[in-house]
C-alpha cells in the first residue's frame, strides 16, 4: 500500500514512524506548504517529498492519504 502524508508538522511524527512500521506499506510520500519542511521529514524518514499535493498525488499514485494539517485546512 501507498501512503501519502499531507502536513509535516508535529503529529506527522507520530503517524510516519508507525505508517513504517506497517508491513503492508509500500511506500511513504510527503508534502508540506513549507517544502523545507516536507524535505527535512522526508530526510529524517528516508521517504520522498513532494513540493505540493497534486504532485504528490499524481506521482505516487496513494492508497491512503493521512491529512495532518489543521481541522480548518482540510476541506
Amino acid at each position: 500500500m501507498k501512503i501519502g502524508v499531507v502536513g509535516c508538522g508535529f503529529v506527522a511524527g507520530y503517524h510516519i514512524p508507525y505508517i513504517l512500521s506497517q508491513r503492508n506499506v509500500d511506500g511513504v510520500s510527503v508534502t508540506d506548504l513549507n517544502v523545507q519542511k516536507a524535505e527535512t521529514v522526508a530526510r529524517r524518514y528516508g521517504i520522498d517529498a513532494y513540493p505540493n499535493f497534486e504532485t504528490l498525488l499524481k506521482s505516487q499514485c496513494p492508497d491512503v492519504v493521512h491529512i495532518l494539517t489543521p481541522p480548518g485546512t482540510h476541506a
